[in-house]
């Protein structure tokens, strides 16, 4: 056989190799996470498959519920943006976030390629679209938690183990929070993703690359992760022996990441732009984010037992902080405290800026509870305090599988798809009369992601005759009255 003849050969048997290893890669997944689930589950003495599925039920059903926004900003500088760039609204229109090239497109690009697919399908409503964001991002979710488990769950002894999945998705606060594709969200997970790679026993060139490539996206979703990514680096250097090169190489590959978003920014946008330096200018030298409202150093620390909800909140967080004493030479705690000490720093604050560190919870409440676990002075009352926690936890997220904590007055994405659905079933366009005297709760629409395109809005006065801009002869079916 000629060299090329051999040559080919490996080639195509590498190549076959290949292929079946990306066709076999999720079936030995699933086979090493059922192992993972079995031993964990003789190990905590909880019946884990069973819980599993139904947190998984219970994020679904507040995935299907909580279909308003938290935060404008998760509509507006998202979906909107890869609505109106899909050529469906016009530019214009969008906040002023886009004008001033602040945003980084990456997650607009994400949501603008699946927007294109379910249009190539025949789907011309947005709610399939948004239903797929927020169930792939659920998804992933779930993969990082376990992914972070198996890798924290060896070192934990019972009480840590079982604190570890308690805390994890089924904390109340978790399925409001995991199936949203907001940048919080998704730097989180790239965030937490990355560090069980950095502190593996088994380091190697692949780990460093693909942390760095987990911290640059991390810092491309949301930029004021930098603190973070800057202490993972940090925490490289001083802690691995030949720390330097590999922090050098997860650095050679974050900017590498950065770089690539760069270039999506550009076909974005349409022009030569640098995001991260833009934000830094808009929001820090030019004092615009202090201008939404700014807030003492502290708050942070005032503001989570109260979201959080006491008294779970309190405890969780003693948890935490013992976990962190304990454990401060650890890649954890040096993110953790860069993160929370870096945007305590900056004068505008909003609790759901600290959304990443969600997932840091069960991590460090778990390693927490291994050190109360060994003192005897909580054993008393510990069984007392840790079932009325789960009754609390367990009634929390039974409210949030109801209808009523997931409405909003200023933005009912409820009422809006009602629109959108009476539209859709009338053959011509539909009104919709504004009283000219303010609306109320219900304002009339004002994203362009749900504004069906035969529907028209037109003020009306009280009392008065139908306006002119109404054609004569529209059927009644065809007229609402926003009252």
């Amino acid at each position: 056989m000629s060299p090329e003849a051999r040559s080919e050969t490996v080639v195509t048997r590498r190549a076959r190799e290949f292929g079946w290893g990306l066709l076999c890669a999720p079936v030995k997944g699933l086979a090493r996470a059922r192992a993972f689930l079995r031993a964990e589950t003789a190990a905590t003495d909880l019946p884990l498959m069973g819980l599993l599925a139904v947190a998984v039920v219970v994020h679904v059903v507040v995935l299907l519920l909580a279909v308003n926004p938290l935060h404008p900003d998760e509509h507006y500088q998202i979906l909107e943006f890869a609505w109106a760039r899909a050529g469906l609204a016009p530019l214009d229109s969008l906040a002023w976030e886009y004008s001033a090239r602040i945003r980084p497109a990456l997650q607009p690009s994400l949501a603008m390629a699946l927007l294109e697919a379910t249009r190539a399908f025949g789907a011309t409503s947005p709610y399939p679209w948004m239903l797929l964001l927020r169930i792939g991002t659920l998804a992933v979710s779930l993969c990082v938690t376990l992914w972070v488990f198996a890798a924290i769950s060896p070192e934990l002894k019972k009480r840590g183990k079982q604190v570890l999945w308690l805390a994890g998705p089924f904390l109340w606060f978790a399925p409001l929070l995991m199936f949203r594709f907001t940048a919080e969200n998704l730097s989180g997970l790239a965030l937490v993703a990355a560090l069980p790679l950095v502190e593996t026993n088994t380091r190697g060139r692949v780990s460093d690359w693909s942390a760095g490539a987990l911290l640059g996206l991390s810092f491309v979703f949301r930029f004021p992760t930098v603190f973070a990514v800057a202490a993972v680096l940090l925490w490289v250097t001083f802690h691995r022996p030949g720390g330097v090169r590999d922090a050098l190489r997860m650095s050679v590959m974050a900017t590498a990441v950065v770089g690539a978003s760069s270039l999506v920014d550009v076909w974005f946008y349409g022009e030569w732009v640098f995001t991260p330096w833009l934000y830094f200018q808009a929001n820090i030298l030019d004092g615009v984010a202090s201008s939404f409202g700014t807030s003492p150093w502290y708050m942070y620390l005032a503001w989570a037992p109260l979201v959080m909800a006491p008294p779970l909140s309190l405890v969780v967080l003693a948890l935490m902080a013992a976990g962190l004493a304990l454990h401060r030479r650890s890649v954890w705690t040096w993110t953790f405290v860069a993160f929370l000490l870096g945007h305590s720093m900056i004068a505008h604050k909003e609790i759901r800026f600290l959304f990443p560190l969600v997932y840091f919870v069960p991590v460090l409440a778990a390693r927490g509870a291994d050190v109360v676990a060994r003192s005897r002075p909580f054993e008393g009352w510990r069984r007392v305090v840790v079932w009325g926690l789960v009754a609390q936890s367990i009634a929390l997220t039974l409210v949030l599988t109801t209808p009523v904590p997931h409405r909003k007055s200023g933005f009912d994405a409820h009422y809006k798809r009602w629109l959108w659905d009476v539209a859709e079933t009338q053959p011509g366009t539909t009104y919709l009369l504004l009283e000219a005297r303010e609306p109320g709760p219900r304002k009339p629409l004002v994203p362009n992601v749900y504004r069906h395109p035969r529907l028209r809005e037109v003020v009306h006065e009280p009392g008065q005759p139908v306006p002119r801009e109404v054609t004569p002869g529209t059927p009644p079916s065809r007229l609402l009255v926003l009252t």
